[in-house]
């Protein structure tokens, strides 16, 4: 590798390397990994430069996920897990996620630790789940990474989702999962759900709309959120109407 091919190396991996052939790695600084990036820009060898130095086992809720996971990679793709390594004193052994779904969690490092997922001469986004269900899965997991890219991806995905159809009251029901009246306008999965029932409400484009009434009731953040939007919407169409009408006055006046 030359000097120039040597610059597009990030810094932390050049020391890292260094640190492990010396077989001081325990004992080392923690690593600086680059700022959460969209890996998808990347150059080849510059992804896969993330591949290398020292590893970490990833366990969720105390499951072994996967052994061997390079701290770099995981760095550089996720906030959450670059600002506790640049908290540590030491290089960690390991790092115990919460209870995200498992299958999620693996689709997740596939992609954004691995060689298949970053070393090839193609790197894409993840993939989409199966259904929206799945889907939410991979989501929960990239905001749970800090991995922004794949989180913003996986949000267009299900809003997308939610603006070209109805959504059962299973995947509504996935969606009102941890959300509260204290953190519900700062989900923004959440708000797009509501302004869109609040939309087929009015537009008469719910089926069922007693079933759905019902269901409303025991869902009280939901049902809150979906009453605010709705005064919020009447407002702006009393305030259209009545310039509206103060615009027809003036013109009759004008005659």
């Amino acid at each position: 590798m030359n000097d120039t091919e040597m610059s597009d190396v990030p810094m932390a991996a050049q020391q890292l390397n260094t640190a492990s052939e010396s077989n001081a790695v325990t004992e080392a600084p923690s690593p600086k990994p680059p700022a959460s990036l969209d890996v998808t820009t990347m150059s080849k060898e510059t992804r896969r430069s993330l591949l290398e130095g020292p590893t970490i086992s990833v366990f969720v809720g105390g499951a072994l996920i996967r052994k061997k996971v390079p701290i770099l990679a995981l760095g550089a793709t996720s906030s959450h897990f670059k600002e506790a390594l640049q908290g540590a004193n030491n290089l960690p052994e390991q790092i115990d996620l919460p209870n995200f779904d498992f299958r999620s969690v693996k689709i997740v490092l596939n992609a954004l630790t691995t060689e298949a997922g970053i070393g090839g001469d193609d790197c894409v986004p993840i993939d989409a789940g199966a259904n929206f269900v799945a889907d939410y899965r991979i989501y929960q997991v990239c905001l749970g990474f800090g991995a922004e890219k794949e989180s913003k991806n996986a949000l267009d995905r299900m809003r997308d989702t939610i603006t070209a159809r109805m959504l059962s009251h299973e995947e509504i029901g996935i969606v009102l999962e941890g959300v509260t009246t204290e953190n519900c306008e700062q989900d923004a999965l959440f708000m797009h759900l509501a302004h869109n029932l609040c939309h087929r409400r009015f537009k008469k484009q719910i089926p069922n709309i007693g079933t759905f009434e019902k269901y409303l009731t025991k869902r009280p953040v939901l049902k809150e959120a979906t009453l605010q939007i709705d005064h919020m919407h009447k407002a702006k169409r009393d305030r259209f109407r009545q310039e509206k009408q103060a615009e027809a006055m003036a013109m009759k006046m004008e005659e």
